[in-house]
């Protein structure tokens, strides 16, 4: 009788380290199957200024204002992949019109981002972008037409190829001018283009 008590003990004692080693397992593959990828968010601003200069490169007078402003719209925000599109609107430029755009960069998700540019919807007309001479973090953009366009979108994402969430914003300044000695062929022109920034996590 006692034998059959000691083993039907033993049995039960068996059983429950068997369950509790189960449980453990369990609890041990439901928390690996659970690991989060993290939250993508890249916060975008642009702040810029404009100086009008002479003929010998000092501030005047401007009659009008120049017309410029660069607007953004994001999608799939949060998720492992966010476009946000950098709309320009430039106009009323005329000879000796500088200005100074400068478009700041912050992670505050919680990945490390990567950037790259999608489909590009480039300027219709490439007449006043050829006139103008353009600076992005202090280097000149060269080429005209559609070589120029693609230089400059490519010193911009030369910038925010990789954005940790852990540093500090990353800033470029862009300049825009249009030379005081320029000819009348840019008058009342006016350029819009889009620049799509495709947000990734790093894999």
């Amino acid at each position: 009788m006692k034998r059959t008590r000691f083993t039907l003990l033993a049995v039960v004692v068996a059983l429950a380290l068997m369950g509790a080693g189960y449980a453990a397992w369990t609890q041990a593959f439901n928390l690996g199957g659970n690991v989060s990828t993290g939250e993508l968010f890249i916060k975008i601003t642009e702040d810029h200024e404009y100086v009008v200069l002479d003929e010998n490169g000092e501030p005047a007078d401007a009659a009008d204002d120049p017309g410029f402003d660069v607007e953004t719209e994001t999608d799939g925000e949060g998720d492992r992949e966010t476009i946000t599109e950098l709309t320009f609107n430039l106009s009323n430029m005329y000879p000796g019109t500088r200005i100074s755009s400068t478009i700041s960069f912050e992670n505050l998700g919680s990945i490390k981002a990567v950037a790259s540019v999608g489909e590009v919807d480039y300027p219709a007309d490439y007449t006043l972008w050829d006139a103008l001479d353009i600076t992005v973090g202090g280097s000149t953009i060269e080429g005209s037409g559609q070589v120029k366009f693609d230089n400059f979108k490519d010193a911009i994402i030369g910038y925010v190829e990789e954005l940790d969430p852990e540093s500090s914003a990353v800033s470029v300044e862009i300049v825009f001018e249009l030379p005081y000695g320029s000819d009348d062929t840019t008058e009342n022109l006016s350029l819009t283009w889009t620049i799509p920034i495709v947000f990734g996590q790093q894999n």
